[in-house]
């Protein structure tokens, strides 16, 4: 296996604490090598069709063509690849790891365990970072009367991370760089020339195959991985050429057809990504989201304050309009106790009379009605004009 080759660590990087690059990649950075067209990452909607690599060949595929080695990963000016703003923990020694990797290399810039796992997510070819003894049975203190930490910062790949055998660590942790989208389910497929890790020798097979998986997810050179006869299987290009066959074809670079392809557990063909950074465009949804709180935290205290503004205002014109009424009322006591009582006296006096008895309303006769009104009367004639 070909050394790890270490990060040139420059002063100003160190200046900055090795904080994780947050520069979005551009569209010139995604121009593969050798390419001269823009290549963005695949989307979910440009996964190819289920009968590939089989049916029409890259004619599944919805750009036309199977993306290349790389694709979709922002690329420096001598197409190395960058460092991506993005990284998440897929295992941690905190949280139980053994983190007793194998193929680690010893990366003497880095002396504290923040230098060396900062230096690890702005390196991209590095997988798993380790702060620790160098090997089984080694201790981290030294034997000095100081009693100064003698632990080491390792980078790699990080193979055979699960042995019963511990290793004294004061951190480690294996890292996925950017994002990795699975692009095609190869259960059925056996993709040839992959590298043979081999079987885990501590846990389930339950547990082995998300191991496997991991050990592709946090190698941004991985885009296929295997679990089925003979262990975990990943393709690694840098180690002895382990790169599968482009464009995957049946017959030439992979087949549905072997031994090994009828017992294959778990498969997958995946595609690394380094997202854009939405705090280069200005929109950052983590900083609108603390808007958006400090917003509600304002107009909560200005609601508060306006409903107890309200309830003191109202009080004092209770209390205002109470201390009016009692004024009246102690007013109105005053008047009457300062009239005389003899004052009824000089009010005048007044006395229904009944009425005179015999006394009856007057009585009118009717006059008689004239002729042609009188009942009988016959319809009226001419009076001989």
């Amino acid at each position: 296996m070909p050394p790890f080759v270490p990060p040139v660590v420059s002063s100003s990087l160190r200046d900055r604490k090795l904080a994780a690059p947050t520069v979005a990649p551009t569209a010139s950075e995604f121009i593969p090598t050798g390419e001269s067209a823009v290549a963005r990452p695949l989307t979910i909607s440009e996964k190819p069709g289920v009968a590939w690599p089989g049916g029409r060949g890259q004619a599944e595929w919805p750009r036309g063509k199977q993306p290349l080695s790389g694709e979709g990963w922002p690329r420096m000016g001598d197409g190395m690849k960058k460092p991506c703003w993005k990284t998440a923990v897929l295992e941690d020694h905190a949280t139980g790891w053994l983190a007793t990797c194998t193929g680690l290399t010893v990366i003497k810039e880095y002396t504290t365990l923040q230098q060396c796992q900062e230096g690890c997510q702005t390196t991209v070819t590095c997988s798993v970072w380790r702060f620790g003894a160098g090997s089984a049975g080694d201790s981290i203190i030294s034997s000095s009367p100081t009693g100064q930490s003698s632990a080491t910062c390792y980078f790699g790949r990080g193979d055979n991370c699960h042995s019963a055998t511990a290793m004294d660590s004061v951190g480690a942790q294996r890292i996925q760089h950017g994002d990795v989208l699975v692009l095609a389910d190869m259960s059925n497929w056996e993709v040839k020339n992959l590298l043979n890790v081999g079987l885990f020798d501590h846990g389930t097979g339950t547990q082995a195959i998300p191991r496997c998986r991991h050990l592709c997810y946090s190698d941004v050179e991985c885009e296929y991985w295997a679990y089925g006869q003979g262990g975990c299987w990943v393709e690694r290009p840098s180690e002895g050429n382990h790169r599968a066959g482009y464009p995957l074809l049946p017959g030439t670079a992979t087949t549905n057809t072997s031994d090994f392809a009828k017992v294959i557990r778990a498969s997958e063909y995946i595609q690394h990504s380094c997202p854009s950074d939405n705090t280069e465009t200005g929109f950052d949804m983590n900083m609108l989201a603390k808007a958006f709180a400090g917003i509600a935290c304002v107009m909560l205290v200005v609601g508060v304050a306006v409903f107890f503004l309200q309830r003191w205002c109202c009080q004092g014109k209770r209390s205002k309009r109470a201390t009016k009424k009692r004024s009246r009322a102690v007013k109105a006591e005053a008047i009457e106790a300062s009239t005389p009582e003899t004052a009824g006296l000089l009010m005048p006096s007044y006395s229904l009379q009944p009425m005179q008895q015999g006394y009856s309303l007057p009585s009118h006769s009717a006059a008689p009605l004239p002729g042609y009104m009188q009942p009988g009367y016959g319809p009226m004639q001419p009076q001989g004009y």
